[in-house]
């Protein structure tokens, strides 16, 4: 009898980078799906999330990180920038499905997002598109790490 193929694992760390790009360096992403002690809101432990590109290194945690799953992939987004009178931007990440052969380390390649969101104390002076858009192409792994109980 042949033997019976392992069950797909999936990953629960991504490691992911840019090319570098003339005027504004790479971006580095980290994202753990989950990490730490459970607690009753993360039963698997908080998820983590790092960005790091030109300008700012930036460490996220938990509610921190706003995790969206959708037929095109699970988008895991992170605020950059904060400005309550002028707007904000965001960076969100397409997390695809992978399936590790073995466990193993699997190359992976997929899209970040920059998203500069316009804003106003008083909405009316706003006009046109208030939500721009740059998509990064990223390549990295995807992996199992060892997550502490």
């Amino acid at each position: 009898m042949p033997p019976t193929p392992a069950a797909p694992v999936q990953p629960n760390h991504f490691e992911l980078s840019s090319a570098y790009i003339y005027s504004s360096g790479s971006i580095h992403v980290s994202y753990t799906t989950h990490s730490g002690p459970a607690t009753p809101e993360f039963p698997k432990g908080p998820p983590r999330f790092s960005y790091q590109d030109a300008s700012q290194s930036r460490a996220f945690s938990g509610n921190e990180i706003q995790i969206v799953d959708t037929e095109a992939a699970q988008i895991v987004s992170v605020v950059l920038r904060l400005t309550p009178d002028s707007g904000s931007t965001t960076f969100s990440l397409l997390v695809p499905r992978v399936n590790l052969p073995a466990g193993q380390p699997t190359p992976i390649s997929t899209d970040g997002i920059t998203a500069i969101h316009r804003f106003a104390i008083a909405p009316g002076l706003l006009q046109g598109q208030l939500d721009h858009y740059s998509v990064t192409p990223l390549t990295g792994t995807a992996s199992i790490i060892k997550v502490p109980l």
